[in-house]
């Protein structure tokens, strides 16, 4: 049955509000597939109300159309999602999750022939999670249960959106309908408004699976205030857990690994990048002590109005000494299943998992030492980045230097001036900083940054530098400044340039950058990266970079290969087919352009 227009709806909203209208609009579809249910006008916002004319206003505008429980079931989910504003959505984290991902993970996380009897969803939303688990746990029950006390007792869920969990109700209920009786009170559900975090915890070890999509509210240094108070409980109660910048969705999954009793699951939809982001690091070490990864999900793009890349780990929660065994994966919506791969090591990045179906090749070398032993690694600061607004002016001249943005640095190449990039909200075509213009303090970082250097780029699809022999360039927040020691410039440079080297952080750190397929590095990543074995290799490839850093770049790629004694084939083949590709999606020419730095 279609739903009525939005505007029907609205109007009837303004009159008894959200929570009211749900129920409204349960009776009328229940009155639709021949259920008189009285009970459902019993609700404080409807009592003294003319509601007549409300029930047929709204039955009157609904299309014809035959009955169809899933139709209803994801329209009302997605009504309430569209009822709130944009604004009141985006700050709650509130995102409708796709009917073939919420089977989905129900199929991983209940799967047939398990005993699951009480399932959790701490965030439950519109209830579209638990609707569908509800429909699972009656089919499993059999003709002879209560299927109303089943329910009842063994689906639950919590909210802070005291209209979303009304809406939770409605579903459930029209779940229920069949066994509904018509003349008595609407059965009690075991759904709580509250904060899941807080006043409305869940026991521990109480559920069979916990399952559901949790809000994306970012950074907890972001909250609200009310938020900021949530997330210092956290941190109390979980010391050394959170970071400043873990993502509030990863608190949800940490905690619901702990609601789960031994042996139960949880699936819990997570920004992409809990899989390797820095501040999520202690979340994914607890959840390997404390549980088994069964499998990964992972949206293959953007599976949600939100503008965030997704992933769902399903977690089993150990029992006993049980070992890790093989990582299923699948991926896309509908979710389409890949061929599982090794966990691997599990207590640090969970990279690996994702870049297993990306495509990355795998990876076998030898290293000794690390960057950080022979050059300084340093990302700047947002002081660095809005201190510049006033000093920034276009084209090159005396007194000025060029201000290189991240989308700027290519692999051996700098595009300054031959394409536009953007910077505090402006675009220009070739940005410069009037050093005389600069206040003590940024003249003097200007100055420790005027030095001969690397700067590596993030968000590239292949780890980019490029060489500023001169030290004319000034990184723009958030290029990564690299200071080599003495003579060591182009040494350094054909590490960070070496496709091994790449392959390692797109395995390591994937899902930390904006596009899964996207390399992203802290400095402090930038300065672990390991050293090859091989000295003469490494030192004809630097030869070949000082001599001209993009006409070199391939051979130098060839011969860094070997100096990780890493064979060409596949790694160096999928590291040109990412790293040979202009900006505008053509091939690179290896001529170096007019006005770079490129020599020695």
């Amino acid at each position: 049955m279609p739903l009525p227009a939005d505007d029907a709806v609205r109007a009837v909203v303004a009159q008894v509000g959200r929570a009211g209208t749900y129920r409204l609009l349960f009776s009328v579809l229940a009155s639709h597939q021949g259920h008189d249910v009285p009970a459902a006008l019993e609700h404080p916002s409807l009592a003294d109300r003319d509601l007549p004319p409300l029930l047929a206003h709204l039955a009157e505008s609904v299309p014809p159309g035959e009955t169809d429980p899933t139709a209803d079931l994801l329209g009302l989910g997605d009504l309430h999602q569209r009822l709130l504003a944009d604004e009141e959505r985006r700050s709650a984290g509130a995102w409708f999750t796709p009917w073939p991902l919420v089977e989905h993970l129900l199929d991983l996380s209940m799967p047939a022939g398990d005993d699951v009897t009480t399932v959790l969803d701490p965030a439950c939303g519109a209830g579209v999670f638990l609707a569908a688990a509800t429909r699972r746990l009656v089919a499993r029950a059999g003709p002879a249960a209560d299927v109303v006390d089943l329910v009842v007792r063994h689906v639950h869920g919590v909210d802070l959106d005291a209209d979303a969990v009304e809406l939770a109700r409605v579903v459930l209920w029209l779940e229920l309908l069949p066994w509904l009786d018509p003349a008595g009170p609407l059965p009690g559900l075991a759904l709580r408004v509250g904060d899941t975090l807080g006043d409305a915890a869940p026991d521990h070890a109480a559920y069979d699976v916990v399952v559901g999509n949790p809000p994306f509210l970012n950074q907890l240094e972001r909250a609200t205030a009310q938020e900021r108070v949530a997330a210092e409980r956290v941190r109390r109660e979980d010391p050394g857990l959170y970071g400043a910048y873990t993502d509030l969705s990863a608190v949800f999954l940490a905690r619901a690994a702990t609601w789960v009793r031994p042996g139960g699951r949880v699936a819990l939809v997570q920004p992409v990048s809990l899989l390797a982001a820095r501040d999520a690091g202690a979340v994914r070490a607890r959840l390997a002590e404390t549980c088994v990864v069964e499998g990964l999900w992972t949206s293959d793009g953007r599976a949600f109005d939100a503008s965030v890349e997704t992933c769902a780990p399903v977690l089993r929660r150990r029992m006993g000494a049980e070992a890790q065994g093989t990582v299923d994966r699948s991926g896309g919506v509908p979710p389409v299943p890949s061929p599982a791969v090794p966990a691997g090591d599990l207590g640090g990045s969970w990279g690996h998992l994702l870049a297993a179906g990306l495509g990355v090749p795998a990876l076998v070398w030898r290293t000794d030492g690390a960057l950080g032993d022979l050059a300084t690694c340093t990302a700047d600061f947002r002081d660095q980045y809005y201190g510049l607004a006033g000093a920034v002016e276009e084209g090159a001249g005396p007194g000025r230097a060029p201000l290189v943005t991240s989308g700027l640095v290519e692999p051996a190449r700098c595009d300054w001036g031959e394409r536009p990039t953007r910077f505090l909200k402006q675009a220009w075509q070739a940005p410069a900083v009037v050093l005389d213009r600069l206040p003590a303090e940024l003249a003097a970082w200007a100055a420790a940054r005027l030095v001969p250097k690397v700067l590596v780029g993030t968000q590239g699809r292949v780890v980019e530098a490029v060489a500023d022999p001169e030290g004319r360039w000034l990184p723009s927040v958030p290029v990564i400044s690299v200071v080599p020691e003495r003579d060591r410039l182009w040494h350094v440079l054909a590490v960070l340039l070496a496709p091994p080297v790449s392959v390692h952080a797109a395995t390591a750190y994937a899902g930390a950058a904006m596009s899964p397929t996207a390399i992203k590095l802290s400095a402090r990543q930038v300065a672990a990266i390991p050293l090859p074995v091989r000295v003469e290799q490494w030192d004809e490839a630097a030869s070949l970079l000082s001599d001209g850093q993009e006409a070199g770049l391939v051979e130098a790629a060839r011969l860094m290969c070997t100096a990780y004694d890493v064979p060409p084939g596949p790694v160096l083949d999928w590291w040109l087919g990412r790293a040979l590709r202009s900006p505008r999606g053509r091939p690179r020419s290896a001529r170096p352009a007019p006005g770079r730095a490129h020599g020695r």
